[in-house]
């Protein structure tokens, strides 16, 4: 783990000045950021937390309707899953206008991701045509840990949970007598 991160930087936030943002004639990024479900930006994140990831750009050219694309890419170099804005019922609505901007906010929801530290792709194209308008391969990094003191829905039973991904999914459990087996 210390191999593959050694170059990796802890990054939670970029901006870019008015008229320096990073884009073409369709698109172009403003501000990347991840925070916690309070709005706080930070690196480290437990188990049983968020994570927001935020995107603001500057919708240039309505006609392409744009979509911010995120993949979350483990420690690695996996790609875990892939997102794109246009998943949310409302995103073509909110695209009508020429030059405006959009804020796009994705939410990996709470023990999902297992422990380990994670990069996020950020982009923003459109489909048919398929084009990239900006690209990050390296835009923002995280770190997922199970942090004991931290109340959990899960049982805590010590160590690193095994799998890519950590998610508590629904069980439904009951009792039988024992007439009824077999």
């Amino acid at each position: 783990n210390k191999y593959l991160f050694i170059n990796s930087k802890e990054k939670i936030n970029k901006t870019w000045k008015n008229g320096e943002e990073f884009g073409n004639e369709f698109a172009k990024l403003k501000r990347i950021y991840l925070t916690d479900n309070n709005l706080v930006n930070k690196y480290e994140y437990d188990v049983s937390e968020m994570v927001q990831i935020h995107i603001e750009y500057l919708d240039i050219k309505s006609q392409s309707t744009n979509t911010a694309i995120i993949h979350i890419i483990d420690e690695y170099e996996r790609v875990l899953f892939a997102t794109n804005e246009f998943d949310s019922p409302e995103w073509k609505s909110k695209h009508l206008l020429e030059g405006q901007m959009v804020k796009a906010t994705c939410i990996v929801p709470k023990d999902f991701l297992a422990e380990g530290r994670y990069k996020v792709l950020v982009a923003i194209g459109n489909y048919n045509p398929n084009m990239v308008h900006v690209k990050i391969n390296e835009a923002l990094t995280f770190k997922i840990e199970n942090k004991p003191e931290v109340k959990k829905d899960r049982v805590n039973v010590g160590g690193k949970w095994p799998g890519l991904i950590r998610p508590i999914l629904k069980w439904n459990i009951e009792n039988i007598t024992q007439n009824n087996v077999n």
